[in-house]
């Protein structure tokens, strides 16, 4: 269930979260709701985990998170410019989020992603 903070954030400008882990559905929740509640956000800088999860090779059922009703119509993200992303693996679920931020962001200028060279998924490379 999406729920949304009970307060909004006129004054925050910039987010920069350490050690994000998109395999984590907690964190990108709140993802999800502090961006809601953001909507002056210009920078969003996320410092990924740099371990990801080993998968042994067995395919794992991922979840979009970034699709649905709730989220194609956050609405939030008009004023956001420049998107950050380092340790970047090229998992599904680290893609569907570019595309969720992409399709989200009518004046986004810039988008820098660094991607972790030892553990970046080759197959979404």
């Amino acid at each position: 269930m999406f729920y949304s903070l009970p307060y909004v954030l006129n004054s925050l400008n910039a987010i920069t979260l350490f050690e994000f882990d998109f395999d984590d559905e907690d964190q990108i929740f709140s993802l999800l709701r502090m961006l809601r509640v953001s909507p002056n956000l210009d920078v969003l800088h996320l410092v990924l985990s740099s371990k990801k999860k080993k998968t042994d090779g067995m395919e794992v059922n991922v979840v979009n998170h970034f699709e649905g009703p709730a989220y194609r119509t956050l609405g939030v993200l008009h004023k956001l410019q420049r998107l950050i992303i380092k340790n970047f693996h090229g998992s599904k679920i680290e893609m569907f989020f570019v595309k969720f931020i992409f399709a989200s962001t009518p004046v986004l200028l810039k988008t820098v992603i660094h991607e972790d060279a030892e553990s970046v998924d080759e197959s979404q490379s």
